[in-house]
């Protein structure tokens, strides 16, 4: 009887672990409830673009836009996996436009912010809704508004229990207007990147099958 005993209790100890891992939740979660979130990424993309006439010379334009962008964000557990925060946004574009009149390419900077929400699955897997708003200032002093959004999915692989490497692929749109025109783009970004978790006392990151 002992032996079975003994068996019994070797068999359930990767069960115990587990139940004694998530005992500040009601359900497995990999990051509790008032944990913090901190980190950043890097993504890149290659897209082409079909913009309407532009009332300055009455051209159509088309062309190719190359796009790297790094995020800093920082967030809150508000429930157990799912993180609410600010995400602050540093872009660099290349562009070479095509129109009736010929062919020009330019390079700018800009600098978007604002709220995202990422959801964890237990297996790893996260989806991500982000959006932004900012202004860029042009040599000729036409200010230009800044409207982004972006959608995407990402895995969480934990190398420790508060680091984690994020593979993401998201859908970037991104909107600018001034008193001349506007611009709308849309299209895929692959990134990644690397988060920091702080957690409560009581926390404890889940790797197991991650």
């Amino acid at each position: 009887m002992l032996k079975y005993t003994f068996t019994f209790l070797i068999a359930a100890l990767p069960f115990l672990a587990q139940a004694q891992e998530n005992r500040s939740s009601l359900y497995p979660a990999k990051v509790k409830q008032g944990s913090i979130m901190m980190g950043g990424n890097i993504s890149g993309s290659f897209y082409k673009f079909n913009n309407g006439l532009n009332s300055n010379n009455g051209l159509y334009q088309q062309g190719t836009t190359i796009q790297a962008l790094s995020q800093i964000k920082g967030g809150y557990f508000i429930i157990p996996d799912l993180v609410v925060g600010l995400e602050l946004d540093h872009n660099y574009t290349s562009t070479a436009t095509k129109t009736e009149s010929g062919r020009q390419s330019n390079d700018r900077y800009t600098l978007l912010a604002g709220p995202f929400v990422r959801y964890y699955l237990d297996n790893g897997i996260f989806g991500e809704v982000t959006a932004g708003v900012g202004t860029q200032n042009l040599i000729n002093n036409r200010s230009t508004n800044l409207y982004a959004g972006s959608v995407g999915i990402g895995y969480s692989h934990f190398i420790s229990e508060k680091i984690a490497i994020e593979p993401l692929l998201s859908f970037r749109y991104l909107r600018e207007t001034n008193t001349v025109n506007h611009n709308t783009r849309f299209g895929p970004m692959i990134g990644i990147g690397v988060q920091a978790y702080f957690l409560k006392e009581t926390a404890k990151t889940i790797r197991q099958g991650l």
